[in-house]
């Protein structure tokens, strides 16, 4: 009830007629091959992208709304069904900057379960907006919460390394296109972050070649196709998600799981 409060409070009702939908990629410690934790994924409409419907749109209220809808999901399935894993939701620095102390500290605040949750921070208006992103990180590790910088790249418009020291992320998101692409920057971006404990992630691979190349380079965890797609809940709680992919074993089909949308 408080989160939908709150929610209530943002100006406009900027996603009319589109049902969301949740779901589940895994991400795979490298060193044994097993599910570490999980990326919440949000789809519209069924299959279609809600990022490219957010860029499409422009509007920061959009981009709020999208955000503190997919926080207080990530809440609702720790505390309503009790999962056993940890989650990762994508966080806009903007909603952090203009929407952090009004409505999303209050909703991380009502999680039961706040040290399964990770906080990938997106790439877009990361440095105009690092201030709130520094104080979110304080408070996020105040209350257990992890946090991560999702598709790094060697961009100046992003984060810098010495952004990267301040903040100290439990983890960075790397795509396998830039660990592909190399380069100085990046390599002293992965000697920071074996240095200091920093996890890292390696996103979209997809081929056992990009499989093999992220461990060179010294991922300690990989995302992608190549080990299953994003799952409906129903997949993550009932069994084996590479059994669910491989269409080796069925799920029952319980009505909040499949998917779940709202």
């Amino acid at each position: 009830m408080v989160q939908w409060l709150l929610l209530m409070m943002l100006p406009s009702q900027p996603l009319p007629h589109k049902r969301r939908s949740y779901y589940f990629q895994p991400i795979i410690d490298n060193r044994n091959n097993s599910v570490a934790f999980y990326e919440m994924l949000t789809r519209i409409d069924g299959n279609g992208s809600i990022e490219k419907y957010l860029n499409s749109l422009e509007d920061e209220r959009v981009q709020a709304l999208h955000d503190l809808l997919g926080i207080k999901a990530a809440i609702t399935f720790l505390d309503l069904y009790g999962l056993n894993f940890s989650m990762s939701v994508n966080l806009s620095p903007i909603t952090i900057a203009e929407y952090g102390k009004t409505h999303l500290y209050p909703m991380l605040r009502t999680c039961k379960h706040p040290n399964k949750i990770i906080i990938e921070f997106t790439e877009r208006y990361f440095k105009e907006n690092f201030k709130a992103i520094a104080e979110f990180t304080i408070f996020a590790r105040k209350h257990g919460i992890k946090v991560a910088i999702d598709d790094w790249s060697a961009s100046p418009l992003e984060a810098t390394y010495e952004n990267i020291l301040e903040i100290y992320p439990d983890f960075i998101k790397i795509d396998i296109d830039v660990a592909m692409e190399g380069g100085a920057y990046f390599d002293v971006v992965m000697a920071l972050a074996k240095s200091y404990n920093i996890h890292v992630v390696v996103e979209r691979v997809e081929s056992h070649v990009q499989m093999e190349l992220a461990s060179t380079v010294g991922a300690n965890f990989i995302q992608g196709w190549l080990y299953s797609p994003a799952l409906p809940l129903a997949a993550v709680v009932y069994g084996n998600p590479k059994e669910y992919v491989a269409g080796q074993k069925k799920y029952p089909a319980h009505p909040k799981m499949a998917g779940y949308s709202f």
